[in-house]
């Protein structure tokens, strides 16, 4: 029997120095929630990571609210990082722009963010996969990890469940070239909307969103 396939993905752990990288999220008072953004990575170090796609689930669980991934790595195995405006060239030192990142050349994180809108129904990670291989059957030999969106199944302090399936989720998977996930999405996206999965959304300033 041949082992199951589990290329090793490389990317970038972000590491905040004093200050969280993730979203805030409390109650409303209303049986919802309110969610703030996420922090603005000031200053603090980036790491390149490797690691066996089968780890990769665990890997995110073990993430620390300071912290957050990239799918983009630069070319230095640890750095220290500060936002653009900072920026002056300090020895060892790097800003989150595409002068410093880029995708791998070999196995890479892909990532699908499936965030239903209001009056469209939710999609189950098994519905998502099946549409996806509809126009790209490759997908479906691709080992995949999903979780909950970061506003997905929050509870309150009584355990009243706030938020539940229809917040969303993140569906990641590993590709080569990983240089390619930009020309992947573009030719996902056209495939998907040529099959009936296209839709548009209008903006309260009347502007047109195409999803």
């Amino acid at each position: 029997m041949s082992a199951p396939f589990d290329p090793a993905v490389t990317l970038t752990r972000f590491s905040r120095e004093g200050g969280l990288l993730t979203k805030t999220i409390r109650p409303n008072g209303q049986g919802g929630i309110v969610k703030e953004p996420a922090a603005q990575m000031t200053a603090g170090t980036a790491e390149t990571v490797s690691l066996p796609f089968s780890e990769f689930g665990a890997y995110l669980r073990s993430l620390k609210p300071n912290q957050a991934i990239s799918h983009g790595v630069c070319d230095r195995a640890t750095t220290n990082v500060v936002s653009v405006s900072n920026f002056t060239r300090q020895p060892n030192t790097i800003c989150r722009t595409k002068e410093f990142f880029r995708y791998p050349d070999g196995w890479g994180v892909g990532m699908f963010d499936f965030d239903p809108k209001p009056g469209r129904g939710a999609l189950s990670p098994a519905q998502l996969f099946d549409a996806v291989t509809a126009v790209w059957p490759e997908f479906a030999d691709l080992p995949k990890v999903v979780t909950g969106s970061t506003s997905a199944y929050i509870f309150d302090a009584t355990g009243k469940q706030l938020t539940g399936r229809g917040s969303g989720f993140h569906a990641y998977f590993p590709f080569a070239p990983a240089a390619a996930l930009p020309r992947l999405a573009e030719l996902l996206f056209r495939r998907l909307w040529l099959t009936g999965h296209g839709s548009i959304f209008v903006r309260r300033d009347g502007t047109r969103l195409v999803r």
